[in-house]
């Protein structure tokens, strides 16, 4: 049974990358791929033949438009950032929700996929089945 599985995550590429491998193996099984993110990683994702909907603003404008959030990065306290992102984020997400709704209504999925940096007042208003996905890095030793 092929199901639409729509991608949703925000941060830098690193938060991106593995959700775009995800994305492969669920279309090499014969599911349709569509991520919402933010539109500069248009071309990371589109070469894949996934779909596409630019949602968020792009990080990068975030940190630089608040370089309180630049240094707390380069200081790798990460709840801090996370937390200044979701301020950031929460200043757009009335504009962002609509394009989301608007996504959902013309690209109705069967399942999303939240990664990252999502904060998700979007699904809880439009009752989808959601899953949340944490990627990362195993540091144990092999």
């Amino acid at each position: 049974m092929e199901l639409r599985i729509t991608i949703t995550s925000t941060g830098s590429r690193g938060d991106i990358q593995p959700f775009a491998a995800l994305g492969m193996e669920l279309k090499e099984r014969g599911h349709y791929v569509r991520f919402a993110t933010n539109e500069s990683f248009r071309d990371l994702i589109e070469p894949f033949g996934y779909g596409f909907c630019a949602l968020f603003p792009d990080v990068n404008t975030i940190l630089h438009d608040e370089p309180k959030l630049m240094q707390v990065m380069c200081d790798g306290k990460a709840t801090t950032l996370f937390s200044g992102v979701v301020k950031s984020n929460e200043r757009v997400a009335p504009e962002a929700f609509k394009i989301f709704q608007q996504e959902i209504e013309d690209h109705r999925s069967d399942i999303i996929v939240k990664g990252g940096l999502v904060d998700f007042w979007t699904l809880e208003k439009i009752a989808l089945i959601w899953v949340g996905v944490a990627c990362h890095r195993d540091h144990r030793s092999s």
